[in-house]
């Protein structure tokens, strides 16, 4: 799958120009929070059929995010802001080895627009670019394992449900997309859904 950056500048500039005339008195506001969620493989990341001439090294049933911290900050008088991401998430891997699985880093930032739905309920789109590490573990130990790295692409959407002044609940679902590599065997792609629900805090 191929990104069209041009598009999403795009997208975001018109966000901007909406924004820029229907501006309000808006205080910076800071947040971050917390998401559980499972991680589903997708693309050639998830299929290595023989029938699939793309097919990666592996074969990727399920995967699980056991750490999402969101960080945001919104300007002021602005629905503008700044993300960043950290997730670590790890995947059984469909082989003859026994315990074989495959974890990733993922750390990523870029920009992020916030707009209100209701009284409680805020949306955040977020368009974020970053460093993305792997450990493919062959038999469930770190003895006879391969490191790889890249580029990772993340697209998130995030809603917020506010609980009170600063405390809020959170559900969001995202797109993560990352060319790893590796010494000594060929590149691959990473491709997943992340889904989830957790708890955020608010100041500002």
């Amino acid at each position: 799958m191929k990104f069209n950056i041009k598009i999403v500048l795009i997208l975001f500039f018109i966000l901007g120009i909406y924004q820029a005339t229907n501006a309000q008195e808006q205080k910076p506001q800071f947040f971050f929070g917390l998401t559980l969620c499972p991680s589903i493989p997708v693309g050639n990341f998830a299929d290595n059929s023989d029938n699939n001439k793309n097919a990666e090294f592996g074969n990727f049933s399920y995967g699980i995010s056991d750490m999402l911290l969101d960080f945001g900050f919104i300007f002021k008088n602005s629905r503008f802001g700044l993300s960043a991401t950290y997730i670590s998430e790890g995947y059984i891997v469909n082989r003859d080895v026994e315990n074989s699985r495959l974890d990733f880093s993922n750390i990523t930032l870029g920009p992020m627009y916030s707009f209100r739905i209701s009284n409680r309920f805020t949306a955040d789109l977020k368009c974020q670019f970053g460093y993305v590490s792997s450990l493919y573990r062959l038999s469930g130990t770190n003895d006879n394992s391969m490191y790889g790295k890249g580029f990772g692409i993340d697209l998130r959407s995030l809603m917020r449900y506010q609980l009170s002044k600063h405390w809020f609940l959170i559900g969001q679902c995202g797109y993560m997309y990352s060319n790893q590599s590796f010494k000594g065997i060929k590149n691959f792609h990473i491709q997943a859904l992340n889904v989830g629900l957790g708890v955020g805090f608010k100041i500002g």
